[in-house]
């Protein structure tokens, strides 16, 4: 692997990586989402997005999507809370064609009303029919900063409020060289990185309304602290069944040992929480856990949905799993997780020009970890040390940092064996 960080004379960050793969991975990424949003434009991001496609630079929806079909491919955009990103893989000939449409990110759009008013459309659409559930609503209008929390597609009422003016604007602002990175990934030769990086010079720098990747970083790097809460929340359920979510936050700084805390709890078969859950009690085979992340803001969420008979057990279970990670895990179960998280990582990842781009993208620029690829991401998990990992669980696993919500019928979640349960959550 060979590999090229370098920042263009246009303010451009580029991430050149030479490995040998059929396919090869063009991506640009920018500082925006739901972090960067004025009042009032929830969601504007995302609407950017969908806007892309529609008319991308001068092209119309149709001809860019000719375009591709002609490489045999589809180019992707993704909106996060702290990042906007779009990207494309092809076979290795098509490299210059997938750079001219990178390129064309940056142009200046020549989107009409018609265009945005239906395609306005279609993003409400989104909104109506994207289901969130009480937990889910909870966590991003109370848990999270309110700079960060929200829905990343905005609300009704702020995506129907929307001009193509905001749009306009948005795009000047943040659709610039200088807050953006550029990653190229596949089997290139030296002749197609001098070439690649000529063409990604050529892109015009930013007006000077634009945001920089400077005026950004405080935004998202600031208030670790912000929006954590301990204690529990009920919400009304459906009656039927109960969901429960339990959150932990910790340093955005740990995220690696977070990570794989997540996956010794709730990711595959062997996972602490599954053979808790599943296998021994059999109480539900729907447990899972992850990470979310954005800047210096950190949770993980561990998550269950069962039957109401089973709430308090379920409770007690995980109360009782986190007690043993953090009182009782020795080196070889340590050990176990570490592998699997490494292995899965570069089974699932290593060599894929998309996960290979979106690494660079949101590890390498975005959240500036210095992680740029699947190996070293893979790398970092198996460089966690079992000291390290304890000092984390010990830090993390504690009733004063953790928030209960549950969502079901009301005679459940305030019954006296979940009251018992939740209680002994927060004694942790």
């Amino acid at each position: 692997m060979k590999r090229n960080i370098t920042v263009l004379d246009n303010g451009l960050r580029v991430c050149i990586t030479k490995e040998a793969c059929k396919k090869v991975g063009c991506a640009a990424a920018f500082r925006a989402g739901t972090v960067y949003e004025r009042c009032g434009e929830r969601g504007i991001t995302h609407m950017a997005e969908h806007m892309m496609f529609r008319r991308l630079g001068g092209t119309p929806q149709r001809e860019l999507y000719m375009q591709t079909r002609r490489m045999g491919t589809n180019m992707r955009g993704s909106t996060y809370r702290d990042m906007l990103y779009f990207g494309i893989s092809a076979c290795k000939g098509e490299l210059d064609n997938q750079l001219k449409l990178i390129g064309s990110i940056f142009q200046t759009p020549q989107w009409m009303q018609s265009d945005f008013v239906q395609e306005r459309k279609v993003v409400l659409k989104q909104i109506s029919n994207r289901y969130y559930g009480q937990i889910e609503r909870y966590i991003f209008e109370n848990y999270m900063p309110e700079n960060i929390g929200g829905y990343i597609m905005g609300g009704q009422s702020d995506v129907e409020a929307l001009t193509l003016e905001q749009l306009m604007r948005f795009h000047r602002e943040m659709i610039s060289t200088e807050n953006a990175c550029a990653v190229i990934y596949g089997d290139l030769s030296k002749d197609d990185i001098t070439n690649a990086l000529r063409q990604l010079e050529s892109i015009k720098p930013a007006e000077k309304e634009a945001k920089t990747w400077d005026d950004n970083a405080a935004v998202i790097f600031g208030g670790a602290e912000a929006g954590r809460k301990a204690g529990v929340q009920y919400c009304a359920g459906d009656g039927y069944a109960a969901d429960l979510e339990i959150l932990l936050g910790f340093d955005g700084a740990c995220a690696r040992s977070a990570e794989l805390l997540s996956a010794a709890l709730g990711m595959g078969d062997g996972a602490e929480l599954a053979m808790q859950l599943r296998e021994n009690d059999a109480i539900t085979d729907d447990a899972d856990s992850y990470v979310e992340k954005t800047g210096n803001f950190a949770y993980m969420s561990i998550n269950a949905y069962v039957q109401n008979e089973y709430l308090s057990e379920a409770l007690s279970r995980i109360n009782g799993t986190l007690c043993d990670i953090r009182e009782r895990l020795d080196r070889n179960t340590f050990q176990k997780h570490r592998d699997y998280l490494e292995a899965w990582t570069r089974l699932n990842c290593a060599g894929d020009p998309h996960q290979e781009c979106l690494t660079a993208a949101r590890n390498g620029f975005i959240l500036q970890e210095g992680v740029f690829g699947i190996d070293e991401l893979a790398g970092a998990y198996r460089d966690i040390r079992y000291e390290d990992f304890c000092a984390f669980t010990q830090k993390t696993i504690r009733g004063d940092n953790l928030q209960t919500v549950l969502s079901g019928a009301e005679r459940t979640v305030c019954s006296k064996k979940v009251q018992r349960q939740v209680e002994a959550l927060r004694r942790l």
